[in-house]
């Protein structure tokens, strides 16, 4: 994705902001987990890039917080949740490092600088055991989790191998 292909989507994703409320929802909830374009960007394997938006941890996670900065001077980012963390389906090329921790780490602990609605955290979504991840099956991901974070969290999903 180009520079210009970035100004096109803040642009894009402030419009639809806007039209938040006019559609009358409550808020908006930013998707940084799965397969998703921020996942992409967050993920080592996906993420090829030698610019400001690849390479090392921080800049891989640029995307997330350039957008969440745009989606937060467009509307109350007290109305804005972010879904975000270390779950995948465990294919493909969404397969946990030795990064994949350290980058969800990253990602919560920034994420404790913005007021957020909430932030959601999926439990495993596949068998854990015998990766990097192995640690955080069953509940080791909540309990991992919670202490990083001072805002509201929303906890989802339970996966039993």
């Amino acid at each position: 994705m180009t520079r210009g292909r970035h100004s096109h989507h803040h642009q894009r994703l402030r419009h639809r902001c806007g039209q938040r409320d006019a559609c009358r929802f409550d808020g908006v909830q930013l998707q940084a987990g799965f397969n998703y374009l921020v996942s992409q960007f967050l993920n080592p394997r996906t993420n090829a890039r030698d610019d400001s938006y690849g390479g090392s941890i921080e800049n891989r996670s640029r995307l997330l917080f350039d957008v969440l900065d745009a989606v937060g001077a467009r509307i109350d980012i007290g109305r804005v949740g972010v879904k975000a963390g270390p779950s995948w389906g465990e294919r493909g090329e969404f397969v946990s490092t030795a990064d994949t921790l350290a980058t969800s780490e990253y990602v919560v602990d920034r994420l404790k600088d913005y007021p957020l609605a909430h932030w959601l955290l999926m439990g495993a979504m596949a068998d854990l055991s015998g990766g990097p991840l192995a640690g955080l099956q069953g509940d080791g991901m909540f309990s991992h989790f919670r202490p990083r974070y001072r805002g509201t969290p929303r906890l989802q999903c339970r996966h039993e191998p």
